[in-house]
């Protein structure tokens, strides 16, 4: 989309590789912090420049203006994070993730979870594309059938219009629904209070081990497990917490730009595969019905329309 764009590299060329792009979305001087000494010589001799993985390393939190928000970054790491996840179903399980087309790593089955993949075949009037449980076409261990992708989009069409019909009603009850979430999640136990917690556990560890003695090795070595665990069940909270939150703050960001979209000219006459990846976060595929996932607050399931039922 760059190049398609004539958008200049960083280095001023008009090609563009997957591991720049890369490089930018993770690169957290753009958020304002530094990382000092990610990467070490090899040598006096040749000087190559490679990772540093047993040198020490510095963080510096707001060290200079951001040019995007620590909230933006950290949406795009959990978006990676969330592609990353998203495996083909394979024994190996490392088919890769992809978006080349509007339904990529977008159709799930329900019957038993695999992907869909594309497929086509000609006929005399024109070339016909479907999407195929993976599970199905290689493995031949599921029942759902091929989907045909023209179906899937006139299904789409309609999921839009049915929205269109009370965008104000509809897309305001869904906000309202997040936004309750959000505020009563704010109640609960913050991040930073985990974080004391376990500070504090430490520091009482720490105490523990200075008073140890040969008399109460045993005990002492108990109550340490003990808090051990306590702060590997806290750690887990704390990543638990983090990721609902990014959780909400991307399902608030899909209902603005569906808000945004409704609210525009916009006419949703014909399938637009932009419209769809902003707004659709998957379809669950089960038979001839699809459940359009935009959000977790929000699930739209209609039969899957063909040609026949128009």
């Amino acid at each position: 989309m760059l190049m398609d764009r004539e958008v200049l590299s960083p280095g001023g060329v008009k090609l563009w590789k997957t591991s720049t792009v890369s490089y930018i979305l993770e690169n957290e001087k753009y958020k304002g912090d530094l990382h000092l000494q990610k990467q070490t010589y090899s040598d006096l001799k040749y000087r190559k420049r490679i990772k540093n993985t047993e040198g020490k390393q510095y963080y510096v939190e707001n060290h200079h203006q951001p040019i995007i928000s620590k909230t933006d970054w950290n949406r795009v790491q959990k978006e990676r994070e969330i592609r990353t996840s998203q495996r083909g179903y394979s024994p190996t399980g490392k088919a890769g993730y992809s978006s080349k087309y509007a339904f990529s790593n977008k159709l799930f089955c329900l019957g038993c979870g695999s992907k869909f993949r594309r497929h086509k075949y000609d006929t005399v009037q024109k070339t016909v594309y479907t999407w195929v449980c993976i599970n199905h076409k290689r493995y031949k261990n599921c029942k759902q059938d091929a989907i045909k992708e023209e179906d899937l989009e006139r299904t789409f069409i309609g999921v839009m219009r049915d929205i269109v019909t009370d965008k104000d009603g509809f897309i305001n009850k869904v906000i309202a629904n997040i936004e309750e979430v959000v505020k009563n999640r704010q109640s609960e136990t913050s991040t930073e209070e985990i974080d004391a917690k376990i500070i504090s556990i430490q520091n009482e560890m720490i105490g523990l081990v200075r008073d140890m003695t040969v008399a109460n090795t045993a005990e002492i070595s108990a109550k340490t497990q003990e808090m051990l665990g306590e702060i590997e069940r806290l750690k887990h909270v704390k990543e638990t917490t983090i990721a609902e939150g990014l959780a909400l703050e991307r399902d608030l960001s899909r209902m603005d730009n569906l808000r945004e979209m409704l609210n525009s000219d916009e006419l949703f006459d014909k399938f637009n595969a932009d419209i769809f990846r902003r707004v659709v976060d998957k379809v669950l595929i089960d038979g001839k019905t699809a459940t359009f996932v935009l959000c977790d607050a929000v699930r739209i399931t209609r039969p899957i329309i063909g040609v026949e039922n128009e």
